[in-house]
């Protein structure tokens, strides 16, 4: 495990860098946009391009290219591994410049169906940013590819490098260009980053794989063999996001905006651990497939979950203790008022568990995808997403914007109980023997929670301050407990840090 170990420290304190940043970016947003009808139009404007490109590539990419082409590597076969290589990257090359420029054809129509409560002047505003974006696919799509090639070779630190350079651009673009050239700046610094992100990743990939211009119809249709079905499981969470923001955008200006703010700090989640832990992970359980070793498929697996459950329940209990004096404190400045942290944190809250569920979910699935389980997770991704809708809808009508991420919170959790439940038919894994451990865990992290929130009301002091001393309080409370309980995955923890 010191291999992952160290792999997964180097992502997971990229992953930290790059939401600081992230958060930094959105304070920023904050204070020039508010909740504006121009933040809406720049949101779904950058939103087509990813749905387009995560539909189409992404994740799909990684999960199909990944298991064949450290196939190649487990054989030592690098002259097969350069061909398949190359090939992807000529074909996406292909198809993603033809997607461009048809999609740049029919931006009017995409904006339409995306947000079909947008005003005229909104439209219009929206339909020029989603063009700026929409070359962007292309630059995300090579660096899926590429961030496969060097993920297979255990080499994790410019893949995990690259999301933070995106957001430092963007915050470039936000602090030199917004005061002139308004909500366009962040258009061109979104595509300008997405750009960054693929040329650093260029120079490594060479090194790795010998590149040729040719196109092996053997090693296109392997792959193709493999990406094909997944293009059945990437679009329903694609349609997710899609659907969430036409249902939102139905509740008025602002809305929008507001489901995004929160959507970006429940992804924390996701991205300082889930990301990491899964990208590192997944290369072993392909290799373990590969050589049929079950054991240690289910062992790596099994780590991760437990992992991901112990660090991220506690971010969990923040959103749904301190919701509102988070947003007050990121956010609370120029264009964004009261008004504006009453919505946002109304919706963080409700979204509190989509964030818990949905990082063991990304674990999860690319379990089932080395398993080429893919009929499975597209069955159980489908009910979510007809749950999630179906909520929404009526949800939304009840609470607003907080029931469009109740609903993400509840179908999430049902996904997950439904990935668990046919993965451990699967493998060696008693789900009554994880429950009480799992419970434990549960229990003495919403006591320090509670203990926190009633030092948070008897505090005479600033609101900033009184949050830092909580959060520290927390923190120290939950880590003296498991010590005490001798909490495994907090034992890995500590000895990960000590390590490095």
């Amino acid at each position: 495990m010191s291999g992952l170990k160290k792999a997964g420290l180097v992502l997971i304190l990229f992953a930290i860098i790059s939401k600081a940043l992230g958060i930094l970016r959105e304070m920023l947003v904050a204070y020039y946009f508010g909740t504006t009808s121009q933040l809406d139009a720049y949101i779904i404007g950058m939103n087509i391009p990813l749905l387009i490109m995560n539909t189409l590539a992404g994740e799909a990419i990684v999960a199909s290219f990944i298991p064949i082409f450290t196939a190649f590597l487990a054989k030592g076969d690098e002259r097969a591994a350069s061909e398949f290589g190359s090939t992807i990257i000529n074909l996406t090359t292909i198809i993603f410049l033809a997607l461009t420029l048809i999609y740049l054809l029919f931006t009017p129509l995409l904006v339409k169906i995306t947000a079909p409560g947008f005003s005229p002047e909104t439209y219009q505003l929206a339909i020029r940013l989603t063009r700026i974006m929409l070359f962007s696919m292309l630059f995300f799509s090579f660096s899926s590819i590429f961030r496969s090639i060097l993920n297979s070779h255990q080499s994790f630190t410019l893949p995990g490098l690259s999301q933070t350079v995106l957001n430092a651009s963007i915050i470039l673009m936000i602090i030199i260009a917004v005061p002139f050239f308004g909500v366009y700046a962040l258009a061109w610094g979104f595509l300008i980053g997405s750009i960054i992100h693929f040329l650093i990743q260029i120079k490594p990939v060479v090194r790795r794989i010998k590149y040729s211009f040719e196109l092996s119809l053997p090693a296109a249709g392997g792959f193709l063999s493999a990406f094909l079905p997944l293009l059945l499981v990437v679009p329903i969470g694609q349609l997710n996001i899609l659907v969430t923001k036409i249902i939102a955008s139905m509740l008025g200006s602002g809305n929008i905006s507001a489901l995004s703010y929160s959507e970006k700090l429940m992804e924390i989640a996701n991205n300082i651990l889930a990301v990491p832990i899964a990208t590192v992970i997944f290369p072993y359980l392909s290799v373990a497939i590969y050589k049929q070793d079950v054991e240690g498929f289910a062992h790596h697996l099994k780590k991760g979950i437990n992992i991901l459950f112990f660090a991220t329940f506690p971010i969990t209990l923040f959103f749904l203790f301190f919701s509102q004096p988070l947003i007050e404190i990121l956010f609370k400045r120029g264009l964004f008022g009261t008004k504006s942290v009453e919505l946002v944190s109304r919706a963080l809250f409700y979204y509190a568990f989509a964030g818990l569920f949905g990082s063991m979910n990304y674990l999860l699935v690319y379990g089932f995808c080395s398993l080429r389980k893919i009929r499975v997770i597209v069955s159980l991704m489908s009910i979510s997403f007809v749950v999630n809708i179906f909520l929404a809808i009526v949800l939304s009508k009840i609470m607003g914007i907080g029931g469009i991420t109740l609903s993400m919170s509840i179908s999430t959790g049902l996904l997950f109980l439904s990935l668990l439940f046919f993965l451990s038919k699967k493998i060696s894994w008693e789900v009554k023997d994880w429950l009480p451990k799992i419970a434990l865990r549960c229990i003495i992290q919403v006591i320090v929670f509670c203990f926190g929130f009633g030092l948070y009301t008897i505090l005479p002091i600033d609101t900033a301050l009184r949050l830092i001393i909580v959060s520290l309080s927390i923190l120290a409370g939950i880590s003296l407990l498991s010590w005490a309980f001798k909490i495994e995955e907090f034992t890995w923890l500590i000895g990960l840090i000590r390590k490095r």
